[in-house]
């Protein structure tokens, strides 16, 4: 079985973190909030992950005997925290203006530590699914097969 090694790791740390955590809600605010995704989208400048430092989130995860991480790089607000061609609406192009996936993988191998992701494909917690009313999503069927981050264990 390929995922052995998780079962019998005994501590992963998982973070949750993206647009949401800049304006200090958590991550189902666009959705407990009914907060269109327009207001949601106007807080994307402020996430700028200037104090980001996943060298020291790999270090602080090491010396406290985790074996993995697992970043979030896309919850149900749709927002990538990795370089994708299939949406703008991404760390790489707006934001932050870089790979924060790839920075947070290339730390935790430096300092020994196994990477998962979490990657939740579009749903009907979608902000594009509002109100129980399906809407298109543009970019659904990409989404789900050539845009999720590689750089994973």
């Amino acid at each position: 079985m390929k995922n052995c090694w998780f079962r019998n790791t005994p501590l992963g740390i998982f973070v949750h973190w993206g647009v949401y955590s800049a304006i200090g809600r958590g991550e189902w605010v666009l959705n407990q909030e009914r907060m269109s995704l327009e207001e949601y989208d106007s807080h994307i400048p402020e996430f700028t992950a200037e104090k980001y430092d996943p060298e020291e989130w790999a270090v602080e995860a090491k010396n406290a005997g985790a074996e993995y991480m697992v970043l979030t790089t896309k919850h149900h607000d749709g927002f990538c925290l990795f370089r994708t061609e299939t949406t703008h609406r991404n760390a790489f192009e707006q934001g932050p203006k870089r790979d924060l996936v790839r920075l947070f993988a290339e730390a935790c191998r430096k300092h020994g530590l196994k990477v998962g992701f979490y990657f939740l494909r579009p749903t009907g917690l979608s902000p594009h699914i509002t109100m129980g009313r399906k809407k298109t999503l543009p970019h659904g069927k990409n989404m789900s097969t050539d845009s999720r981050p590689s750089y994973g264990n």
